[in-house]
């Protein structure tokens, strides 16, 4: 080989190991872009983990809420439950007791009127 062959391989030679020292930057950039890339995704995830989990705790809360509303509620209708149950026995004696009763005032009115007539000298 001659010194220009030489040369010019060697000039190549460079060439080529600047053009690798070049795509070894750029690659190792792209790798440094897509960490950086995944890093703003991770923290972005994270964020919305944190959003989704207020989010449960609040409806959990709310649920929670909810519940006591709706054993309270229940507690209510037990009670107006009983009350009617009582109330019915109790339309149920006086309406046993009634005969009985209007005889008794029957006898009253009548005992007052005897009683008035007796009083009254006519």
């Amino acid at each position: 080989m001659t010194c220009c062959e030489l040369e010019a391989a060697l000039m190549k030679k460079e060439e080529e190991k600047e053009a690798s020292i070049k795509r070894k930057c750029e690659l190792e950039t792209a790798l440094e872009e897509g960490r950086e890339a995944l890093r703003k995704k991770e923290s972005e995830l994270e964020a919305a983990l944190r959003e989704k989990e207020q989010e449960n705790q609040a409806l959990r809360k709310r649920e929670f809420g909810l519940q006591a509303a709706l054993e309270e509620k229940e507690r209510d209708i037990n009670v107006l439950k009983t009350t009617l149950a009582t109330n019915r026995h109790r339309f149920d004696v006086i309406d046993d007791e009634m005969p009985n009763l209007k005889a008794i005032v029957e006898h009253q009115e009548e005992a007052h009127i005897v009683e008035a007539q007796q009083e009254s000298p006519n």
